[in-house]
């Protein structure tokens, strides 16, 4: 929760992004100035690196060097407002995996809180029925969940419950079943919650068990 006193005092500054040329963003690198009071009430991480003795204490300046500045600028926008908005220029399917993103970015960041608001977002939108369906999810999809997150994660076990609990639908689950198991082949966790969802079927859980405790 944004105080007077999360304002007040020094800030420090923190670089996002790498300065590697890349033909698919225009923005490599971005810059914020942050109050170390604000970043260390919500990132354990982020508080660890303004207060204990380490190099980025000593130079004040963190460096986040394999994050994206676009997903970290809502992260930003989150601790001032305690919401972010997710520009138009990301078309209308893909905003739910920016959530995703932002959760891993959030996890990294040991940023409890905005892990579970981005939960929040992403639950809001798998869950919403447009009068037809439920919303489709991609083998790009979760592949990025799996390859991003723990065996214990929230976001990890949301989405494989919503494949699991959707998978003959495909219109939800889209993509063969050859192609699925691919992707399956290389998170064994996830494949055996699949094959047992066969003999159990899985449904979803409340947003709050997905959610990082206290």
């Amino acid at each position: 929760m944004l105080t007077s006193i999360s304002l007040k005092g020094p800030a420090i500054e923190i670089i996002v992004g790498s300065e590697i040329p890349s033909s698919e963003k225009t923005d490599q690198r971005e810059t914020w100035w942050l109050p170390k009071n604000l970043v260390s009430a919500c990132s354990e991480t982020l508080n660890a690196a303004c207060n204990r003795d380490f190099k980025e204490k000593e130079e004040n300046c963190i460096l986040l060097v394999e994050d994206d500045p676009e997903i970290f600028s809502l992260y930003v926008e989150w601790l001032y407002y305690d919401t972010y908005t997710i520009p138009s220029k990301y078309p209308q399917g893909t905003r739910s995996m920016t959530d995703a993103e932002a959760w891993v970015l959030g996890d990294k960041l040991l940023s409890k809180d905005f892990k579970n608001y981005a939960m929040s977002r992403i639950y809001q939108h798998y869950l919403r029925f447009d009068g037809f369906s439920m919303k489709p999810v991609l083998l790009d999809d979760i592949s990025y969940v799996l390859e991003n997150t723990s065996e214990n994660s929230g976001l990890r076990e949301f989405f494989i419950d919503y494949v699991c609990a959707n998978f003959s639908k495909t219109t939800v689950v889209i993509g063969s079943t050859s192609d699925w198991d691919d992707v399956l082949l290389a998170h064994d966790d996830a494949r055996k919650r699949m094959f047992d969802s066969i003999r159990n079927p899985v449904s979803i859980k409340p947003l709050d068990q997905y959610n990082e405790k206290p």
